[in-house]
């Protein structure tokens, strides 16, 4: 039920195997959780093109659990769209801080 802290993981990636780009897959949760302990410069999101409508589906980036309230959106890291581009039937949207 913890976070890991993947900060530990990516010096280790970065001094022990001179990593410097890392992909990681994952959901709402793991790209909140990762943006938040600072570990992520650059989002490339895909969107499918497919539309569950059961409201089981979250977020493309949420911070931890549950939605985004207006607190957190105060708190908000900026992000700045570098690139749309058509993948078959699917959308990938390239995504850096701002101020990069």
């Amino acid at each position: 039920g913890g976070v890991l802290d993947v900060s530990v993981l990516m010096r280790h990636l970065v001094e022990k195997h001179d990593a410097t780009n890392v992909m990681v897959e994952g959901g709402g949760r793991t790209i909140g959780e990762m943006w938040g302990q600072g570990v992520i410069d650059e989002l490339m999101v895909f969107v499918g093109a497919k539309v569950l409508g059961d409201g089981a589906g979250s977020s493309a980036m949420r911070l931890g659990q549950g939605a985004a309230s207006i607190e957190k959106m105060q708190r908000a890291r900026a992000v700045r769209l570098e690139a749309v581009e058509r993948v078959g039937d699917d959308v990938m949207m390239r995504w850096v801080k701002a101020g990069r």
